[in-house]
């Protein structure tokens, strides 16, 4: 049976300050959030015969703004988003739809959130798991073959908002 979607979604994270960074370190980040989904696109691709596949990718609003000490994730996750249209383009000719999904805030372990954290988000909440899985479902759609080469940013505004100092 031939698999139609394909979601890249695993993730190396850590925060690791740069003078104390390791070359191991670095390259866990860069086999699991870089590699990986390079290496699975090309399996993926080499076995698609259809006509409406679909590769999402998950990359990150820290591929827009960082956040201290995160090299490895933050540059990672911006090479996704470049891999999205590189993919995209070199795709084409097999069906094949490449988009990426660059979520913010998401609350994926259920744990209690502060209302001035909810708050902090122009949505005035932060993000759920089934946010995301709405979005790849809609990614997902045999229909949705006009989608293509974008990265969708679904963090509740906040890559929108001007933040001044208190």
């Amino acid at each position: 049976k031939q698999i139609d979607i394909i979601i890249h979604n695993a993730a190396a994270y850590g925060i690791n300050p740069l003078e104390t960074l390791t070359l191991e370190e670095l390259d866990t980040v860069l086999n699991v959030n870089l590699k990986a989904p390079i290496m699975l696109s090309k399996l993926y691709a080499a076995q698609y015969l259809g006509k409406s596949g679909r590769i999402i990718i998950l990359s990150s609003t820290r591929s827009f703004m960082s956040e201290k000490n995160t090299i490895p994730y933050t540059v990672t996750k911006g090479a996704l988003n470049a891999l999205t249209h590189s993919l995209a383009i070199t795709l084409q000719d097999k069906y094949i739809t490449v988009n990426a999904i660059a979520p913010g805030w998401i609350n994926s372990k259920n744990e209690p959130i502060s209302e001035r954290d909810h708050l902090f988000h122009p949505s005035k909440r932060v993000g759920k798991v089934e946010d995301i899985v709405k979005a790849c479902l809609y990614l997902s759609d045999p229909e949705n073959q006009f989608i293509n080469g974008e990265i969708i940013t679904i963090d509740g505004g906040v890559t929108k908002k001007m933040i001044y100092p208190e």
